[in-house]
């Protein structure tokens, strides 16, 4: 997995390339953190570049969810394509986010 992370406006994106498997977990945490600041008003994973993403994967994400959802804190996926989207619609996790997936 490859990660960066971006704050503009309160918005705090994540871009998410390659794969999100259970190795990521770690790396992952970071991201939770940041949803915990005060200053983070949004949160957007951008997933275009997304290649593969394990049951570990969507949980991380589900956790994020959780985790920015007890701040009142709305959370989108961007420009999933293919498989990850399709894994994203066969779980229903396109219908647990704020504006679904975009993409």
């Amino acid at each position: 997995m490859e990660m960066t992370q971006d704050i503009q406006q309160g918005t705090y994106t994540v871009t998410i390339n390659g794969n999100l498997a259970f190795p990521d977990h770690t790396a992952f945490r970071e991201v939770l953190e940041k949803i915990k600041e005060t200053s983070i008003h949004q949160i957007a994973f951008q997933v275009a570049k997304l290649d593969y993403v394990d049951s570990s994967g969507l949980g991380m994400l589900l956790l994020a969810l959780e985790t920015a959802q007890k701040r009142q804190k709305p959370v989108v996926l961007l420009g999933a394509s293919g498989s990850v989207k399709k894994m994203f619609s066969l779980t229903r996790m396109d219908r647990m986010f704020a504006a679904g997936l975009v993409g």
